[in-house]
């Protein structure tokens, strides 16, 4: 076979093994549950931290500080709290679903209140940002008990899927305002619980003996030590940035230029995803996101006019870390049938404690 013939043939095998795995992700009604499931958190997620807020913040700095502690605060306190006991109970995932819509009414009469006078910026946004916090907690852990019920090819590519929807689904709620902005930003959580009360109830881990459990107990945390160390340091660093240009008037931080650069290194990853039944491989994720972070630092470090741009690459490569550690701590919880529910709930209040750092 000449070479020009041997290329076009690798080129349509890559071409089918591409839209064959599109669509098992997006043709499939399960698996299209979760994605537009873990989707719509993922875009109330990037919406709230990057998108521009829709309550003034008041004296800038000031408000911001005392909203993101008092934010982060009980973040971390819901985690700890489903960690240890609520992860457990039978009807978890329909507290996930109150939760869910609590939320979304806090959006809507935090953002009613300030608009009509009735509260100061202060007041609106620590009622708006400690209850959706608490209540936001229930809807990412709901979904990494269902994820880690996935084999480790499936629940990379639900997940990467899921990711590149979500930005999309920002950019589209950036470009609305006033009234109907606040409505979609309200409805994303409750329609991604109801999406996970669909799908099913998740992993609760399994009944093992005890010298079993001490075994695979040890597995895991040879899984992802690493990766939540890593995890844990790039958090540090981003939310310091992230906080110091978001209070700074001489800072813009580009939420669209994040999603965008986000989208693309996750889409990457997506497409390779399609035809490698292999979940998301470390060396590839390192390799997106080092350069990333490594050229963002250089630029806050080196130049005061590209501030903005390196804080917004930063953001981009641990946005893109933040997903991969959802799949690597899902698939462990797979691999080691332990308590995903308990997991998800202390990897997530270590993120909420790094956040916690800079106001501290």
């Amino acid at each position: 076979m000449s070479s020009d013939k041997m290329a076009k043939s690798c080129g349509e095998g890559v071409y089918q093994k591409v839209i064959h795995g599109l669509s098992g992700v997006f043709l499939d009604r399960t698996a299209l549950m979760y994605v537009l499931g873990l989707a719509a958190f993922y875009a109330w997620n990037l919406t709230d931290i990057y998108g521009s807020t829709l309550i003034a913040e008041g004296d800038g700095a000031g408000t911001l500080g005392v909203s993101t502690l008092t934010s982060s605060l009980c973040n971390a306190a819901s985690y700890v709290l489903i960690a240890v006991l609520l992860s457990r109970w039978r009807h978890f995932f329909f507290i996930a679903v109150i939760a869910a819509f609590v939320a979304g009414g806090s959006i809507v009469c935090s953002w009613a209140f300030w608009s009509l006078g009735i509260v100061g910026p202060l007041e609106a946004m620590l009622a708006y940002k400690g209850i959706t916090r608490v209540c936001a907690a229930f809807v990412v852990v709901a979904w990494g008990m269902l994820f880690s019920d996935l084999e480790p090819a499936a629940l990379a590519r639900r997940a990467l899927a899921a990711f590149v929807v979500a930005s999309l689904a920002y950019l589209l709620v950036g470009a609305t305002e006033g009234v109907f902005r606040c409505a979609l930003f309200a409805l994303m959580l409750p329609a991604s619980m109801i999406l996970a009360l669909v799908v099913g109830r998740g992993n609760r881990g399994e009944v093992l003996d005890a010298n079993e459990g001490v075994g695979l107990a040890r597995k895991f945390v040879l899984l992802i030590w690493r990766v939540l160390l890593v995890f844990s340091l790039f958090g540090i660093v981003t939310w310091v940035m992230i906080l110091e240009a978001q209070s700074a008037t001489s800072v813009v931080l580009a939420g669209s230029f994040v999603a965008i650069a986000s989208l693309v290194g996750i889409g990457g990853l997506f497409v390779a995803s399609c035809f490698s039944e292999s979940v998301i491989s470390n060396r590839y994720v390192i390799k997106l996101v080092l350069p990333l972070v490594m050229i963002g630092l250089l630029l806050v470090a080196a130049f005061d006019n590209s501030r903005g741009a390196g804080v917004a690459l930063v953001s981009a490569g641990f946005t893109c870390f933040d997903l991969f550690c959802f799949v690597a701590v899902a698939d462990a919880c797979h691999q080691c049938k332990v308590r995903a529910g308990a997991v998800f709930g202390w990897y997530r209040a270590l993120e909420s404690l790094c956040l916690c750092l800079p106001w501290g």
